[in-house]
């Protein structure tokens, strides 16, 4: 249903279109029958102005309309709710929202504990939070809100991720935590060597700088009679050292059962072709016997 304002506005124009039709046609009776005729001048000025002004009328609306932005109707909409949020959000609301130097200016105890920069961030993102919420209708925070959002945030963000937890698995070498346990005495050593400086990569007895694996190696090539053992970060790491240093351009027979992707994303098979190593396939996923291992081996095996 049309407002009063839009029916007074069509009432207008079409009332200036009649004008514009008989305007017109008075122009076109007075230029070919009764200006060379009769001769009144007065008559014709009149005819032209009648026409132009039932012209101008709607023209001058159509360009209001056009490049004046509409005001919406005082009465509401049956459709809208009248109490339904602005899509943007209440600009005095928005306002009302203290600036980041104000709520610096109160959290210096929290600028003394963790630092200007992560507490400037942590208000930044509550502030952002909050803008987000007043666009949908909810009422501006307080400055002690979202001091206070900000100081949980920043517990929850510091709070060390790594947790002890009960192993209910029945898998003791468990990889997704933290696979064995530490005895108390290597804890023990462990915490006694970090309090203080270490002979880390300097060797004593010859007064020069040594190497940070000898430590390790010399415990690993006790525990597994080899000539030399090197730790690194991971399997998929120790794997493609051993092959590309024992097996490359040779055959290497793995059991389809142990072509697994392990922690990482590394892949077997990918880390295999990596090395240079050529990958022998046997046995099936489930089941692999002694005689499918016999029976692939061959000159070029490692």
């Amino acid at each position: 249903m049309n407002s009063p304002q839009t029916e007074s506005r069509l009432a207008i124009n079409l009332a200036a279109w009649f004008l514009a039709v008989i305007g017109w046609a008075g122009v076109i009776v007075t230029t070919n029958v009764l200006i060379p005729t009769v001769g009144p001048r007065w008559l014709f000025f009149m005819v032209w102005f009648v026409a132009l002004t039932g012209t101008a009328v709607p023209f001058a609306n159509f360009l209001h309309r056009r490049f004046t932005r509409q005001t919406p109707s005082s009465s509401p909409s049956k459709s809208s709710s009248s109490c339904a949020p602005a899509v943007n959000g209440n600009p005095m609301t928005l306002r009302q929202l203290p600036s980041v130097e104000i709520l610096l200016q109160a959290t210096t105890n929290l600028i003394d504990e963790y630092g200007r920069p992560l507490v400037l961030d942590a208000l930044r993102r509550q502030l952002d939070l909050a803008r987000a919420k007043i666009k949908h209708g909810d009422a501006a925070p307080t400055s002690e809100t979202l001091i206070t959002d900000a100081h949980r945030d920043l517990l929850a963000k510091l709070t060390p991720t790594l947790r002890p937890v009960i192993n209910a698995t029945g898998v003791i070498l468990h990889t997704n935590l933290g696979r064995s346990l530490l005895s108390q005495e290597a804890i023990h050593a462990m915490v006694n060597v970090s309090q203080h400086y270490s002979t880390l990569e300097y060797d004593l007895e010859k007064g020069e700088r040594g190497s940070r694996a000898t430590h390790a190696e010399r415990l690993l090539t006790q525990l597994t009679s080899t000539e030399s053992a090197l730790v690194v970060n991971n399997a998929a790491c120790a794997l493609l050292l051993t092959l590309t240093a024992l097996a490359k351009n040779k055959e290497v027979i793995v059991s389809r059962g142990q072509l697994i992707e392990i922690g990482g994303g590394f892949r077997v098979p990918d880390v295999m072709k990596q090395s240079g190593a050529k990958l022998v396939e046997v046995g099936t996923t489930n089941r692999t016997h002694v005689r499918d291992l016999k029976d692939a081996i061959t000159d070029k095996t490692a």
